[in-house]
């Protein structure tokens, strides 16, 4: 008995040193839940806020710790990756940005100087086919609406050092805001752009911001109307306005351009190797649209309105040859929100009794459409734009992310005449 006993033991162990071995064998399947290369895991690591107009000058970061909590600010973002090329200008500088442009605007580009500009660089972009990564984008983007609890100070980081901000600054004032995630080397960064959102349904909103959004979303200074007060005077005659006046109004350094500017080359201080993405709901979305249009950065937006119209007045850099639709922008809408779709216009729009003339229809690179008209019934409402809604009520709800395509022939502001005052 007792040799029973003994053999029956060494069987008992046997068979679970081969249980242990089979787990061991099952780690490559285990592996495949945990982050790979395929696969970056970022988290909230500051906030950045820059003023506008007459408060150009505030510009703060606030550092992000482990006592900052809000509500899903400690989650983790698990978004899929992939390798890919991009073109994109060889020297990023702000000074060799701004020449760039400048003689672009002047017609000074020839054309083998415009391809010795450009340089083919590897990077790595997010996998837009994937639904989980575009959920998350889409609540980074949505978390870039939130307040942390203001436990920490704002550092200044503007040319006016000496200006402290008044407690809970930040928030609720006007401006851009910039929610900087990273992974744990540092590696990848996401940039959450949050702008205004239309007045009456944003949160921390201000009328004053109508005038950036106006500037860059409607054909001639928000001239919808003879009722309206315009954002600038290059309104000329009827259905005619200025394209010299107008590049030279949403170029202006006080601008949401330029500010989204200091944020990326202040992100870049901090992260000089990192690969960045940018990502935005609404007109965050389209800020970081033009960001990534800048640097060939790859920008995946939320029901952002049309912002080609804004990239050509803006002369944004353009690789020779790339198609618009090879740039690396993906818009992510549905077909029930006006905002994304142009059509929150007219009088009975509530973009209109708020102030907003948002009249640009087209957009740069590729948009990927939920037809929610067909597949749920949904008309179309102002409703629909929130971030919320779009992440659990539609991104949510279906099981694939739509095909990305560009969309031929589009045409912004088909009525107006734009002519160059220096011809």
């Amino acid at each position: 008995m007792p040799h029973l006993s003994f053999v029956l033991w060494i069987t008992i162990i046997s068979i679970i040193f081969q249980v242990c071995n089979s787990f061991r064998i099952s780690d490559k399947w285990v592996q495949r839940l945990l982050p790979s290369d395929d696969f970056v895991n970022v988290q909230l690591r500051h906030v950045f806020h820059h003023g506008l107009n007459e408060q150009y000058n505030q510009q703060y970061r606030l550092d992000i710790h482990k006592k900052d909590v809000y509500e899903n600010s400690n989650d983790v973002f698990r978004l899929k990756m992939k390798n890919s090329k991009s073109m994109t200008l060889k020297n990023q500088s702000r000074e060799a940005l701004n020449h760039y442009r400048e003689s672009s605007m002047r017609g000074l580009h020839t054309e083998q100087s415009h391809v010795d500009l450009w340089a083919e660089r590897k990077i790595v972009l997010p996998d837009t086919t994937d639904k989980a990564t575009i959920y998350s984008l889409g609540k980074m983007s949505f978390n870039a609406y939130q307040k942390i609890p203001f436990d920490g100070d704002w550092l200044d980081i503007g040319p006016d050092w000496n200006i402290t901000p008044p407690e809970g600054f930040g928030w609720d004032e006007d401006g851009l805001r910039g929610h900087v995630f990273s992974n744990n080397d540092n590696s990848t960064i996401i940039i959450a752009m949050k702008g205004t959102s239309i007045y009456g349904i944003g949160r921390g909103t201000s009328q004053k911001d109508r005038v950036n959004d106006n500037l860059l979303f409607s054909c001639c200074c928000a001239r919808v109307s003879w009722a309206w007060t315009t954002v600038c005077d290059c309104y000329r005659s009827t259905y005619t306005c200025s394209q010299t006046c107008l590049e030279d109004e949403v170029q202006s350094g006080n601008r949401y351009y330029s500010a989204s500017l200091d944020i990326y080359y202040k992100v870049k201080e901090l992260y000089p190797n990192a690969q960045v993405w940018l990502t935005g709901h609404s007109l965050g979305g389209a800020t970081a649209s033009l960001m990534g249009l800048s640097f060939g950065i790859p920008t995946v937006t939320f029901e952002a309105p049309g912002e080609r119209m804004a990239a050509r007045r803006l002369h944004l850099p353009m690789p020779p040859g790339l198609p618009d639709e090879e740039s690396l922008i993906w818009h992510i809408g549905h077909t029930a929100d006006p905002i994304y779709l142009g059509k929150c216009t007219g009088p009975t729009s509530l973009c209109w009794a708020g102030g907003y003339a948002m009249e640009s229809v087209c957009h740069t690179g590729q948009e990927c459409i939920y037809d929610v008209a067909k597949d749920k019934g949904w008309h179309i409402s102002l409703t629909h734009h929130r971030m919320q809604s779009v992440l659990n009520d539609v991104i949510d709800s279906y099981d694939e992310v739509p095909t990305c395509t560009h969309l031929p022939n589009c045409v912004d502001c088909a009525l107006w005449l734009f002519p160059d005052d220096e011809k």
